[in-house]
Order: C-alpha cells, then sequence, then structure tokens
C-alpha cells in the first residue's frame, strides 16, 4: 500500500502570506480516474488532476499542472459532489439549499473572477435544481444515471429524472434530518439514512416505503454526515453512526430480511462515512466477497473485508481531524480520503494486497438475480482534456526574455483558436481509456491533446450510461501525459504464502521522526507532496487489528531506549521461603494517668468541655477485696485501686464555684490504656481488651466490645473509632451507625521482625493510614478492594514530584521530628503531603546516591520509571484518602510529565477512562471523582498536552471533541 497526502489539494482563504485552510467536506473520483473533484466550507469546487497525486514524478514537474478549475456559483458550503456513472455531468449539493449539475464547457477556461487563479478547463452549471426547505446534505445517481436522488435537513428526499431534469418525487420520509442516501445498484431501491435513527429502503418502482430498520441506531447521536454505501453486488449496505452495547460500529444491513447481523467494530468515535470498494473479489476458493472503507470522528481510515469482517488496514491518526467522505476509484486500488482538517489522502493498494478481482460478467449474474434486468454497459464519456499542460521547453532567448514578457490576459487566452479533438470509440477489448491513449499517442507532436471539445454534443450518448464493473485491472495513464514521465503505481508485494494476519503499513519510520512533527498538518513549500510506501522489511504482521499507527508522536517507552543486555536462559535462582507470620505488636505502658484535652467547642448542655481525664489504680483492681473491711477501709481500697474516668467542664475566667467541674465520672473494672476523642464521644480502652465508648454527656454509647487483645493503638476521627491490638489486628466501627468497619483484621503483612509502627492516622472517611519505619505508607481500603494499597515510599524520593521538604543529610533528630510533626498537623487537609513529609525524615541521600550507582542515561531512566509510578500511586492514593486537592494537582502533574516525554499510550489511556462513553453513559460510569466533573479534569489535562510539543496533536483532539459534545448538548 502507499499513502500520499498531495500538500497542494487545499481550499485555502486569506491573503498569500495567511492563508488558512479551510475543512473539505466532501470529495468524489471521476469514473475514468483522471480528475478528483473536492467541495468544502469555502462554497467552491474544485477540480484537480490525479495524476500528479498517483505520480510522484509528475508532482515535482511544473508542467503537470494539478488543479483544472474551480466552480463558485454557490452561496453556502459544499456538502456532497458526485461524478455521474458515465462521467458527463458533475452534481453538487450546498446548504444553500441548492443543486447543480456542471458540465464541461468547451469554451471555458481562464482567469477566475475575483481571483489570481486560471482555470485549465472551464465547467458551466447546466442545471440548477431547487426544492428543498434546508441544507441539501447529499446526493446520489442510480448506476444507470437515470435518476439523480438528494436528500436534505428538511426531513425529505427529492429524486430528479436526468433526462430532462424535472423532479420526479419529493417525499418527506425522515422526522428529522437526512444525511446519507445511496441507490441499489440493481435498480430496485434507494436507501436514505437520518438522524431520526433510522435507515429507509424505498422502492423505485412506485417510491413506496419497503422497510424501516432502527435497531443499530437506537443509540446513535446526531452526526454532521452519515454516508451509506450499496455493495456492487446489492446484497447489503453498510451505514454509518451505528451503536451496539455503547460501541460505535458501522453496521451492515442484509438485502435479503433488512436486518443487521454483522457489525465493523474498531472506531473508537462515531463512523461518518462509508464507501464499498465499486469491484467484487474472489478468495481462493472462488468465493465472492466485498471490499469496504469507514472514516470517522476519531481521524481513522480502516479498510474491511466483508466476509470475515476484520480490517485488512487500520490508519491512525491519517488526519488532524474527522474524515468527511471517501471515494474509491472504478479500479478498486484506489482510495481517496477528505478531512476536516483541511487535507485529502490517497491510498494505493496492489491487486495482490486486496485480492483477485471479479470479472463483470459475473457480477451482472448476481445483479441479474434480483429480478430486474441489468443496465446494458455503456462506455464512459472522456472528460475533455483541459488546455494545454505539457509546455514546450522554451528557448535560451525566451528564457532571458522571461521575466519581460507581461502575462496573457484573459482576453487573449480566450480568443486564442482552439482544435477540437477526434473522440474515438471504443474498440473491441479496448476500454475507452485506452482508445483515448492511442490516439493521443498517435497524434502529432504540436498537437495539443488538452483541448476541450466541441460545443456539439452529438458527441455524448443520446441516453446517459455508466461505467463497466469490470475494468481491467491497470495503472490509469492519462492520454495527456507522455510515456516518458509515466511510472507505475504498485509496489512489489512480499511472495510469502505462510505469512498470516493484517498488513498493517508503518506511515512513518519512528527513526526519521520527531516528536515536534508538523502539528497543524501541513506540508513544507519545498515539499509537493508526502508518500510513503510499504516495503516488505516494514510491513509489521500482526493478528490484531488494533495495532494502530501513531503518526507525528516520536516514539517512546519508559526504557527511554537504554540497551538491555542479554538475559540469557532462565534458570533458578532461589525458592520462596514462606511462613505464616506470628506478629505481635508490643503493650503500651500503663500511666497513672491519662487526659485528652479538647481544642474545639465541645459542648455538653450549656457547658463547655475542658478535658477527658483518667486515673488509673496504682495495681490490679480487686473489686472482692476492696469490698472487705469497715467502711472507712472500703472508702479507702477504693479511693486506692479504682479506675476513675472523668469529664471535666472548661474553667471560667472569673474562677467562679462551677469552674473545672465535673460533670460526670464512671469507674471500670480495668486499668484504662488508651483514650481517644471523637466527634460526639469517647473511646477508652482497658487492659483487658475491653473497649467501651461513651457519649459527651456519659451515656454508653456502644456496648463494651471485647477484643482479641488488649488495645495497642487507639485512634478517632469523625465518627470513626479504631483499634490496633497487641496481637497484630485492627478493628474499626462507626459510633454514628453502630457498625463494624473492620473486624479483627491482620497488618501482621505490612509487619516483618524489623518493622514498627511509626505513625498511625485515621482520615474522617474511616480510611486508616499507617506510616512504617520501612519508610513505606500503606492505608486499608475497607470498601472496596478490603486489603492494604501503599500511599507512599521513601523509593520515591528519586522521583521528580517528591517534595524535598526536611529531607535530612543523615538521620532526623528528635528536635526535626517535632517540627515536622507541628507541620504534620498543620497540613490535616493533603494527607499524601502529610505521609511524605513524614517520610522524608527517613530519607539520607547518601544512601540514596549509593542506590543509585548508575550511568546518566540510566539514572534518567530509573528517575523517569519511578517519577510515574509516584504519580500513579498520589492519584489512588487520593481517591482512597478522599483529598481533591491532591487528587487535581497530581493528575495535572502527570500530564505535565507525559507532555514533555511525548507517552502517548499512557495519556490517551487517562483519558479514555475519565471521558467515559460520549454516548449512553452505562451504569458503571461515574461522572464525577472526587467533587470534580471528570470531563473537566479531561479537558485541563488535554490542555495542558495541547501546550506541548510531543502530544499536542492528542490534546486538541480532546479538546475539539469535548466542544463538541458541549455542543451537542446544549
Amino acid at each position: 500500500m502507499k499513502l500520499t497526502r498531495p500538500g497542494w489539494t487545499v481550499h485555502e482563504v486569506g491573503d498569500h502570506d495567511r492563508k488558512k485552510r479551510q475543512p473539505i467536506f466532501t470529495l468524489d473520483v471521476h469514473p475514468d480516474g483522471s480528475r478528483l473533484a473536492t467541495g468544502g466550507i469555502d462554497a467552491i469546487i474544485r477540480v484537480w488532476t490525479t495524476a500528479p497525486i498517483r505520480n510522484e514524478k509528475l508532482a515535482c514537474s511544473d508542467r503537470v499542472p494539478k488543479q483544472l478549475s474551480t466552480l463558485d456559483q454557490h452561496s453556502g458550503p459544499v456538502l456532497s459532489i458526485r461524478w455521474s456513472n458515465s462521467g458527463r455531468y458533475l452534481a453538487s449539493a450546498s446548504d444553500d439549499r441548492a443543486i447543480i449539475i456542471w458540465a464541461i464547457d468547451p469554451n471555458g477556461g481562464g482567469k477566475v473572477f475575483g481571483s489570481t487563479e486560471v482555470n485549465i478547463e472551464g465547467w458551466r452549471a447546466e442545471r440548477v435544481l431547487s426544492g428543498h426547505d434546508s441544507d441539501v446534505t447529499e446526493i446520489a445517481w442510480s448506476k444507470d444515471d437515470i435518476y439523480l436522488a438528494s436528500v436534505a435537513m428538511d426531513g425529505c428526499f427529492m429524486v430528479h429524472d436526468t433526462r430532462t431534469f424535472d423532479r420526479i418525487i419529493k417525499i418527506s420520509g425522515h422526522d428529522s434530518s437526512i444525511k446519507g442516501v445511496s441507490f441499489d445498484p440493481a435498480g430496485h431501491y434507494l436507501a436514505t439514512a437520518s438522524d431520526d435513527r433510522s435507515l429507509k429502503i424505498w422502492r423505485t418502482a412506485d417510491w413506496g416505503l419497503q422497510a424501516c430498520i432502527t435497531e443499530p441506531f437506537i443509540e446513535s447521536p446526531r452526526a454532521f454526515v452519515r454516508r451509506l454505501s450499496w455493495s456492487p453486488d446489492g446484497a447489503s449496505i453498510i451505514c454509518a453512526n451505528a451503536i451496539v452495547d455503547s460501541v460505535f460500529v458501522a453496521a451492515v444491513v442484509e438485502r435479503e430480511d433488512w436486518s443487521s447481523q454483522m457489525k465493523l467494530v474498531g472506531h473508537e468515535n462515531s463512523v461518518l462515512c462509508t464507501a464499498y470498494n465499486p469491484r467484487m473479489y474472489k478468495d481462493s476458493q472462488g468465493s465472492f466477497f466485498n471490499i469496504c472503507a469507514t472514516g470517522s470522528t476519531d481521524s481513522v481510515v480502516s479498510v474491511w473485508k466483508i466476509n470475515t469482517s476484520k480490517p485488512l488496514v487500520v490508519i491512525k491518526d491519517l488526519f488532524n481531524r474527522q474524515v468527511l467522505d471517501l471515494s474509491w476509484s472504478r479500479d478498486g486500488l484506489t482510495l481517496y480520503c477528505c478531512s476536516a482538517d483541511g487535507s485529502i489522502v490517497a491510498l494505493s493498494f496492489t491487486e495482490a494486497e486486496l485480492g483477485q478481482a471479479a470479472a463483470t460478467q459475473e457480477v451482472n449474474n448476481i445483479l441479474s438475480m434480483y429480478e430486474k434486468p441489468v443496465p446494458p454497459v455503456h462506455p464512459i464519456v472522456p472528460v475533455a482534456q483541459p488546455r494545454p499542460v505539457l509546455q514546450k521547453e522554451p528557448s535560451h532567448l525566451e528564457k532571458l526574455m522571461d521575466n519581460k514578457r507581461p502575462a496573457p490576459t484573459a482576453v487573449e487566452m480566450s480568443n486564442k483558436k482552439r482544435i477540437a479533438p477526434t473522440l474515438v470509440e471504443s474498440l473491441p477489448g479496448v476500454s475507452p481509456f485506452q482508445a483515448s491513449t492511442s490516439a493521443t499517442a498517435s497524434a502529432p507532436s504540436h498537437t495539443n491533446p488538452f483541448n476541450p471539445p466541441t460545443s456539439n454534443t452529438s458527441a455524448y450518448p443520446t441516453q446517459p450510461s455508466y461505467y463497466p464493473n469490470s475494468i481491467p485491472a491497470q495503472t490509469f495513464n492519462p492520454p495527456h501525459l507522455p510515456s516518458d514521465l509515466l511510472m507505475p503505481m504498485t509496489l512489489p508485494h512480499p511472495q510469502n504464502p505462510n505469512v498470516v494476519g493484517y498488513w498493517l503499513p508503518y506511515v512513518n519510520d519512528p527513526k526519521e521522526e520527531s516528536s515536534g512533527g508538523d502539528e497543524d498538518g501541513e506540508n513544507d513549500n519545498d515539499t509537493p507532496m508526502e508518500i510513503q510506501e510499504t516495503d516488505p522489511s516494514r510491513v509489521k504482521i500482526s493478528n490484531i487489528p488494533a495495532a494502530l499507527i501513531y503518526k507525528n508522536v516520536k516514539a517512546r517507552t519508559l526504557g527511554h531506549g537504554v540497551k538491555r543486555k542479554s538475559i540469557g536462559e532462565s534458570r533458578d535462582i532461589g525458592v520462596i521461603e514462606h511462613t505464616t507470620k506470628d506478629v505481635t505488636i508490643a503493650a503500651p505502658t500503663i500511666k497513672s494517668s491519662l487526659f485528652h484535652q479538647f481544642m474545639g467547642a465541645a459542648t455538653v448542655g450549656n457547658k463547655e468541655l475542658d478535658r477527658v481525664e483518667v486515673r488509673n489504680a496504682g495495681g490490679q483492681v480487686d473489686m472482692d477485696m476492696v469490698e472487705e473491711g469497715n467502711d472507712t477501709e472500703k472508702e479507702r481500697r477504693r479511693e486506692q485501686n479504682r479506675t476513675e474516668i472523668f469529664m471535666l467542664s472548661k474553667r471560667s475566667d472569673s474562677h467562679t464555684k462551677d469552674s473545672g467541674k465535673v460533670l460526670w465520672v464512671d469507674y471500670v473494672p480495668c486499668r484504662v490504656v488508651n483514650v481517644a476523642v471523637g466527634d460526639g464521644f469517647v473511646g477508652v480502652s482497658m487492659e483487658n481488651g475491653t473497649l467501651r465508648v461513651y457519649t459527651f454527656s456519659g451515656r454508653k454509647l456502644l456496648p463494651d466490645i471485647t477484643l482479641d487483645a488488649p488495645c495497642s493503638i487507639l485512634e478517632a476521627e469523625g465518627s470513626k473509632l479504631f483499634a490496633i491490638t497487641c496481637s497484630a489486628n485492627m478493628y474499626e466501627y462507626c459510633t454514628r451507625q453502630r457498625k463494624s468497619l473492620i473486624d479483627n483484621t491482620s497488618i501482621a503483612p505490612l509487619l516483618g521482625a524489623d518493622e514498627a509502627i511509626k505513625t498511625v492516622q485515621l482520615r474522617s472517611n474511616g480510611v486508616p493510614v499507617l506510616v512504617l519505619s520501612n519508610g513505606t505508607a500503606h492505608a486499608y481500603d475497607y470498601k472496596n478492594l478490603k486489603t492494604w494499597i501503599l500511599v507512599s515510599t521513601i523509593k520515591y524520593a528519586k522521583s521528580d514530584a517528591w517534595d524535598k521538604r526536611g529531607r535530612h543529610r543523615h538521620s532526623s533528630s528528635s528536635a526535626q521530628s517535632t517540627q515536622s510533626q507541628h507541620h504534620y498537623q498543620q497540613l490535616q487537609t493533603n494527607p499524601i503531603t502529610q505521609i511524605e513529609i513524614i517520610l522524608n525524615e527517613m530519607v539520607v541521600d547518601e544512601k540514596l546516591n549509593q542506590e543509585m550507582n548508575l550511568n546518566n542515561e540510566e539514572r534518567e531512566e530509573e528517575e523517569s520509571v519511578i517519577t510515574y509510578s509516584h504519580f500513579e500511586t498520589r492519584l489512588h492514593a487520593a481517591i482512597l484518602l478522599e483529598s481533591p486537592g491532591e487528587f487535581r494537582n497530581s493528575m495535572l502533574g502527570y500530564a505535565r510529565r507525559l507532555s514533555e516525554d511525548g507517552f502517548r499510550g499512557k495519556a490517551e489511556e487517562i483519558i479514555k477512562e475519565y471521558m467515559g462513553p460520549i454516548f449512553n453513559r452505562g451504569e458503571d460510569f461515574i461522572p464525577t471523582v472526587l467533587g470534580y466533573k471528570k470531563r473537566d479534569l479531561v479537558k485541563e489535562f488535554a490542555s495542558i498536552l495541547a501546550k506541548g510539543k510531543a502530544l499536542s496533536k492528542l490534546g486538541q483532539e480532546y479538546i475539539d471533541l469535548l466542544k463538541q459534545i458541549n455542543s451537542e448538548s446544549v
């Protein structure tokens, strides 16, 4: 396959120094393959010669014109252009509600009014057809050229008789805009596709409705176009903009029962245009099959084998914006594509790549099965060739005088004598194009083969005809080009019968690409066009069609291209030694008194609370011993052995008698080990493993809870109470809902022989965070994953995103630790930052440098890998710890790093994850995260990518997509 992107086939506006490309909405190649017509938003139709597109040598020659004609009769954007099958007429449709029928003008040509452009050949508006009440979106000729159908945004379709161009019928056939139309090649039906999410089949006999198909379009969104195509054997219609189970597809509707069993799956966004190859093909068993092409909003063009529903080739990033139209040459070997970015691409195939083409008679035999006789085969009416292109080589004197010679005026050019060519009738076994070529080759050298025909219309057949489907597989050689300028179009195909898979050509050699690229998709002035050819050594064989091509982005991996040593033969290097951990945590020291000071405004009634205080007994409390003896001795023993819990009110400034009043007191049977205060409750743990919870007024909020061992750590936050026992098990309770969140779950997997818990933090959402002495921090996800996840580690100190504040050169001192703990308290809203500040105390730069005893290239690689891991860990941790600010900052920092390095895969994955389904959001997709709208985050993420160099194109694509989604939802 060869890909050609001509730099001159553009629609531009503006001054010479400030020209800007305009979107090209539609294109169509002439049946004889010599011309390509394009139409766009500038309301102009341009006719180009295809020879320079297909032949690189001709593209560089000044002797061959590239643009043949400019047609400017429309007053609005041109939405559809189609050549008649005979090649005699060109029909165009516009949002000015008009359809114009163009024909060659023998006396045309010359300078275009109001422009510096000069028409090589002239076209005149033969007829202007009206009747639509809104934009005319698509047109189609019947195969025998007798009918011309048009559809519009007024929901109506019209059919004209092309012999007189009188309107036959106008039907309001849909409830919304009609965006696609196609004739049955057998002549029985007309198909129309609409934004009302239906495909309708109309009988040409009486223009009645034959079928209405809605199943594959129920979820489809509105689209700019819905170009559909009927297969050359009439057996099926390929339809754009279908969705099945929230997946964008092209639906294949079978003629037999008008059902859609086959779907072409692979595009990541709406399919906008489809086009069947006009040829049929046969496989090695002699079975017939069709080939079609699809283009979509995701800037991808795919070519499919319908019999296998698998793509022959998928080319991603072929354009910067959506693909809007497709057109096959009649020999089936060249596919022309246009895009809203204002560029055109030609994909040229060989017979070896597509398969053996079926003969015309074989296709006609299939069509004859549909009862209505197949129209007779007529030769194409060759388009009259334009005026001189092969210019006489100027003499030496003429070269010297060239810059003094005035340019001919339009009047002078129109007064030049024209020589009428002789049209040669087709000979048996010779195509019209071959006959025309022979006539030109035999003409005298001074005769100009580009002269247009005379006004004698008898040279054309009296009835419109269509081009036969059995045009021989050949390279089109336009008759006006000398044989010494011709070169073969096709490329050798690797002859390897053992190769199985899809041919995926490398559009650009990765070795030659740079991450900067040509972001606006325009060619340099010095390069007339861009041509890439597939070489056997550069063809990638894959059984996965999703292996798409990334253009203008330098291939990057986290390895940074560092060469790896051979790993050699795999061998056993060790055995995992796994034993069940028997981990315990040291019991805390029992203190004679404990208290917790209230920092906020906690009240009971009208009393402001000051603190909770615990006075532990001097020894183990023995209530039987306390009750022995007389009353005085009993009271003394009670005072010595009982453990008391007080709630004290805050002292007033006036030092009244109520100052520091005990609001309530409770006696417990065991000494208290820990006290924790939460939102409206006080939790105490006792040495016998009992956990008791009070309200601020002294009422038991929960029944006494018996843990598996004495509590070593007790934390409270909000309505949550969290405990870790000496047997290394943890418990958590929600006091407001009075239920268990974590029950008897071991923390032994985190602890080894030398690890200890450095700090414990309980988040308000109930997630506990443990910072360990080995320099790691873990959080327990009790809602979803039910396991510990990594929040951070001192290994991330090598990351470019690590905050180096608090970093010590050696070990940290107690004073520094106290300072860090103070900073820890000041950052309650940034838990990950708190954790990393604590971990920073453990980081020793010298130790890190020893671990990174690498050369510069290897150090760069490791730092990059760690930086990405750090960002990704922070994103997961921020969601679990419910830290929206840190989540957004990490997301945008991640985008900046991806933009710098050009890692497209990671960038596109995260964008798609947060973009979600574009249409018909499923139940699984949650549109927000931590209070942010996910698509707002995508917009910020994509904006950062768009400002960089390596991924600017990707970022702009998603910015445009979001704009389109927002505009359609308004």
